[in-house]
């Protein structure tokens, strides 16, 4: 698991996230930057390898391990109890990361103009979280891919794409999700 695999996009034209907190699961060890979920008990979990719709309420904003993770409220070690800020996921709220997959097994793929509006879903690749367009549970849209500078290659279409862009459509968050619905 690594640290911030994928972070929260604040697009140039506005929008951000919503924030709520949850209760961690004690046995947790995931990182800032990592989807996470709330199990049964009401209590936030990491995300499944190859995550689906109901696998997913949001992106951890703090460390959820209660051994060395630091509190948000105190900034002290995190204890049974302690919350972690969850940027929820939604259908208008942006996510970015440069870890792309297109064959589930390796984070090496250059995204292009052409994966805009594509299907993708949320993989844990050789430890690291991943965009993959290989994964069984497509519950994310591609919405833009953007340059080393954080441009647009819709904007700059001579760059090499580095990031991509994208929305979480299906979640924890909407009962009975399916998959990705196609635009009209």
């Amino acid at each position: 698991m690594a640290e911030n695999d994928i972070r929260i996009w604040n697009d140039p034209e506005g929008g951000h996230c919503k924030v709520h907190h949850f209760r961690v699961n004690a046995s947790e060890t995931f990182w800032r930057g990592e989807p996470v979920a709330v199990n049964s008990d009401g209590e936030l979990t990491e995300s499944g390898d190859d995550a689906k719709n109901d696998d997913l309420i949001g992106l951890a904003l703090e460390n959820g391990n209660l051994s060395t993770g630091r509190d948000w409220r105190t900034d002290t070690v995190k204890v049974t109890g302690a919350t972690v800020p969850v940027a929820l996921f939604d259908h208008f709220s942006l996510f970015i990361t440069s870890n792309l997959s297109t064959d589930g097994a390796a984070i090496t793929a250059t995204p292009t103009l052409a994966m805009i509006g594509d299907e993708v879903g949320l993989s844990l690749i050789s430890g690291s979280w991943a965009a993959d367009s290989h994964a069984t549970y497509n519950s994310c849209r591609i919405m833009d891919v953007l340059d080393a500078n954080f441009e647009s290659l819709q904007v700059n279409t001579s760059g090499t794409g580095v990031y991509v862009v994208f929305s979480v459509v299906g979640h924890q968050n909407v009962p009975d999700a399916g998959v990705v619905v196609a635009p009209a």
